[in-house]
């Protein structure tokens, strides 16, 4: 798989994460919480750095784009702290496992 693979499957990746948390969560933390958990797995599984970070980010404009309300605004910074260690992370293990 060469990057442009993994940072189109990380695209992919992101949107269908929110699909995902709007259907399996309630609030929009609970969603914060599934799309961080689906970044980490996406991070294991590629062990690119790039392409989970990528992955990570475009997965939070999207929170914040669909999610987050005007009220929950000032959560987007600690959303997208959560996401980038979920894909740091993810990354480390999936190297690591690889071993």
């Amino acid at each position: 798989m060469t990057s442009r693979h993994r940072l189109a499957a990380g695209l992919l990746l992101a949107t269908a994460s929110c699909g995902i948390a709007s259907l399996l969560a309630e609030t929009a933390a609970g969603r914060v919480v599934v799309v961080t958990v689906l970044v980490f797995v996406y991070a294991a599984s590629v062990a690119d750095l790039a392409a989970a970070v990528y992955a990570g980010a475009i997965a939070w404009v999207l929170l914040v784009a669909f999610f987050l309300r005007v009220d929950q605004i000032t959560h987007a910074p600690t959303a997208l702290a959560a996401l980038m260690a979920a894909a740091a992370a993810g990354t480390v293990y999936g190297r690591c496992t690889r071993r």
